[in-house]
């Protein structure tokens, strides 16, 4: 990992609020395993064998750090387009949907919101974004844009309030939570 990835990843598992969008696919901390080894294959780059391996490990870690140790709460808009984008085979889609739609449906902690395609024009502006919060802190703390060495941390009052402004414009535009969970149920069983 690159210094900059390492630093996300310290901030990521600090992080007590974690709000994620991706417009083309899964956030991270929300993949399986396969979902995320078939993406390191794909990429511009794409991985051996053990880079798939160790890009699944790193995040099985991450996933472990932030999920199950400290409980952030995460809220992640995801567009239905990413989840009907053949990734990799259909198994490895019914497994990404299926884990999806369980924690929608059973995680107090992971609110998932899909947007649909016919709605939020400012989706297709937009790139990736995942915005950290800390503590009792109720202003953004940290936002971080991804990128090919490990991303850019934006910082200053300006950036992370615009940041902030458009993840709750999408999250508008999105299903709410219980509507999202159904219509992850249902694209799990196609």
């Amino acid at each position: 990992m690159t210094p900059a990835c390492q630093d996300f990843c310290a901030l990521e598992a600090a992080a007590s609020q974690i709000l994620a969008w991706d417009p083309q696919r899964v956030p991270d901390l929300l993949q399986t395993r396969d979902y995320a080894q078939a993406l390191a294959a794909a990429g511009p780059r794409p991985a051996a064998s053990t880079g798939r391996e160790e890009a699944g490990g790193i995040l099985a870690t991450r996933q472990h750090a932030v999920l199950m140790q400290r409980h952030a709460d995460i809220t992640a808009v995801v567009t239905e387009t990413a989840l009907r984008r053949p990734v990799a085979g259909p198994s490895v889609m019914r497994a990404q949907l299926s884990a999806l739609a369980e924690l929608a449906a059973n995680s107090g902690h992971v609110t998932i919101c899909l947007l649909p395609p016919d709605r939020g024009a400012q989706a297709a502006a937009t790139g990736p974004v995942t915005i950290l919060r800390f503590g009792e802190a109720t202003g953004v703390a940290a936002a971080h844009l991804p990128g090919p060495q490990g991303g850019t941390f934006l910082d200053t009052p300006a950036d992370l309030a615009a940041c902030a402004r458009v993840f709750e414009e999408l999250k508008a535009c999105a299903l709410t939570p219980a509507a999202s969970a159904r219509l992850l149920r249902e694209l799990a069983v196609q």
